[in-house]
């Protein structure tokens, strides 16, 4: 509940992402694996390593 909760109010976050994307994939999603980590998981990996480097 929490994860979908993060989600929800507008963060992105690499491990919501992990559960969110595939989950909506196996309910129908149409976009495919390598939509999923070229325009989502690996910005926001990016996102996250920047933000943990530079701001913590």
């Amino acid at each position: 509940m929490r994860l979908m909760l993060f989600f929800f109010i507008g963060f992105e976050h690499s491990i919501v992402n992990m559960f969110l994307f595939p989950l909506s994939m196996i309910m129908g999603g149409e976009f495919t694996v390598f939509d999923y980590l070229m325009w989502n998981e690996i910005p926001a990996v990016l996102g996250n390593l920047v933000g943990g480097l530079c701001l913590v």
